[in-house]
């Protein structure tokens, strides 16, 4: 049990490595940035908050912060119709002051921010420097 334990723990943190190593390539693509506080991925996540305990009115929007992370696209060449996956940091602000931080990925064109939502975690803990 141990060894299964430490090989899949070695496994996770390969992963994880490839994707950190990756980003600044995929983040060199151009796409659009749409990380105002009033685009698609922040007020769709603001939305879907609820599944996870947070509504709304619980949020303090003026404390809400967004953060490109990462484009790439997936689909078409550069300029012409093309669609990015978009990895947003998303940093919202309890009423009372607790911090709500979600990791998103957003489908985007370069005529628009909505072209899908793929998916929202919400990060429970983060160390930061």
């Amino acid at each position: 049990m141990g060894k299964q334990r430490l090989f899949i723990n070695r496994q996770v943190a390969a992963g994880i490595t490839v994707v950190f190593l990756s980003l600044p390539c995929w983040g060199a693509s151009s796409g659009p940035d749409c990380s105002g506080i009033q685009r698609w991925p922040t007020q769709t996540t603001k939305v879907r908050l609820a599944e996870f305990g947070f509504t709304a009115d619980q949020l303090d929007d003026t404390k809400t912060k967004t953060e490109l992370v990462a484009t790439m696209p997936v689909k078409g060449k550069a300029g012409t119709d093309t669609v990015y996956q978009q990895v947003y940091r998303i940093h919202f602000l309890t009423n009372s002051g607790e911090p709500v931080n979600v990791m998103t990925t957003t489908l985007a064109n370069d005529e628009e921010c909505s072209a899908g939502l793929v998916s929202i975690a919400l990060i429970a803990k983060e160390l930061s420097h």
